[in-house]
């Protein structure tokens, strides 16, 4: 059990959870993932390091709710955007509040034959096969009076129960799942803004591409990493144990205070060689 610091925050559906600080080491695996471009790797180490427990039950929008804020409170509070020569910076709590906005009611309910279905959002962010969105918006399965919460069961058990579920209910399955990739099929990210040369970033939900878009703002080069981690070591004196305890935010804090230190004594000496 961690006993870290947690901050608490409130998820779009509702939720209140409390999320870990993301540590160097825990980064730099992120950091490899993304370089490797190993979208399902990265998807399996999310798993492990943060939807444990009760965050595995949430569904895709709180999940992608909770990496934008990691990324935000841990690594640095704006993206970054590069345009003919010049750069702009995009706070993630715009993406965040636009988030909170969110219209999350997509539940249904569906009975056929003896049994009830309770469908909702996938509750995971990367989909290796089409079984991965059916396994992933069953909540519950009910067969006369006897109730299974799919999130609970292993991978094995989900493929065992999606065999032996009735044909006639996957027509009405997946008729809920064309309606949400419909609605869904546009998320708007980030809005296009061409005063300040912003291309805007819109997703499929029911896709890989909010992975894609994970990847894409937690990969900030394995070569800066390493680079942070020689001046701790040569220049700091910090031994590596300690960088890798603290957040990527902490580091960047840390030697935002060194570099103004060396300014500091720069300036003083150049103005003791002018007296």
């Amino acid at each position: 059990m961690s006993h870290g610091f947690k901050i608490k925050i409130q998820l779009p559906s509702g939720k209140r959870t409390r999320l870990e600080e993301l540590k160097n080491r825990d980064y730099l695996t992120i950091l490899k993932y993304c370089e490797n471009a190993d979208a399902e790797g990265l998807n399996e180490f999310f798993n492990i390091l943060i939807f444990k427990n009760e965050l595995k039950f949430l569904d895709i929008i709180d999940k992608f709710y909770i990496l934008l804020t990691i990324r935000m409170l841990f690594i640095d509070p704006d993206l970054i955007f590069s345009n003919k020569g010049s750069s702009v910076n995009y706070g993630i709590s715009t993406i965040l509040e636009k988030i909170d906005c969110f219209q999350n009611d997509f539940e249904k309910t569906i009975t056929a034959q003896d049994f009830t279905v309770d469908l909702g959002l996938p509750n995971i962010i990367y989909f290796r096969s089409i079984d991965d969105i059916y396994a992933s918006i069953i909540r519950t399965i009910t067969l006369k009076g006897k109730v299974l919460n799919f999130a609970e069961l292993t991978e094995d058990e989900k493929e065992g129960v999606l065999a032996s579920i009735p044909n006639l209910l996957f027509p009405y399955i997946n008729k809920y799942i064309t309606q949400i990739s419909n609605q869904l099929q546009d998320f708007v990210i980030i809005e296009q803004n061409e005063a300040f040369n912003i291309e805007g970033i819109n997703t499929s939900i029911i896709s890989n591409e909010f992975m894609s878009f994970i990847m894409m703002i937690f990969s900030t080069g394995l070569k800066n990493f390493f680079e942070l981690l020689y001046v701790f070591s040569n220049r700091l004196s910090i031994p590596g144990n300690t960088f890798f305890d603290l957040t990527p935010l902490d580091t960047r804090v840390l030697i935002n205070i060194y570099n103004k230190d060396i300014d500091d004594q720069n300036k003083e000496l150049q103005s003791k060689k002018r007296e």
